[in-house]
């Protein structure tokens, strides 16, 4: 283990994805056991050193795991926690605070800059403004620019 690690002895990783194994008897939740999900959890943990995503069983609080659907294959839906909680954190849960969302989108389209565009939370956040009818302006490196671009985004060129 190295001596950088945050957490000495922590299991270590934040998204996880798979079945639920169970379920406490006080949780008021849709899901089931053996539904497929997603979520994050806080791994290198120093208050609590026993959960992280990188093993076998990972405890998670109902409200902040999402049901995986049919059509999406679990190796693709791990890819999603941390993105998309830290997305919806910084555009709406005490973030921006947009009133538009992808539940009642914007009837007039706001321009919202999404710096780093080309990470997995920045194409994320660029996803989920487009669903909330906003317009978002892309900003990325010149290596990731065309990747940005063709994904349909109006962009800014940053130079290094």
């Amino acid at each position: 283990m190295s001596a950088f690690h945050p957490s000495p002895g922590a299991i270590i990783g934040n998204d996880f994805a798979g079945a639920v194994a169970e379920i406490a008897d006080e949780t008021i939740t849709e899901l089931r056991v053996g539904d497929v999900v997603l979520g994050t959890v806080h791994g290198s943990n120093p208050a609590d050193r026993s959960n992280g995503a990188f093993a076998e069983y990972v405890r998670a609080p109902a409200d902040l795991v999402l049901g995986v659907p049919k059509y999406l294959a679990v190796e693709e839906a791990v890819t999603l926690g941390l993105s998309l909680s830290t997305s919806v954190c910084a555009l709406w849960a005490g973030g921006l605070g947009l009133d538009a969302t992808p539940g009642t989108p914007a009837t007039d389209p706001q321009p919202v800059l999404v710096y780093g565009a080309s990470t997995a939370t920045g194409a994320m956040a660029v996803q989920l403004l487009r669903l909330a009818g906003l317009s978002p302006i892309a900003a990325c490196s010149p290596r990731n620019f065309d990747m940005v671009r063709d994904r349909g985004n109006i962009y800014m060129r940053i130079r290094r």
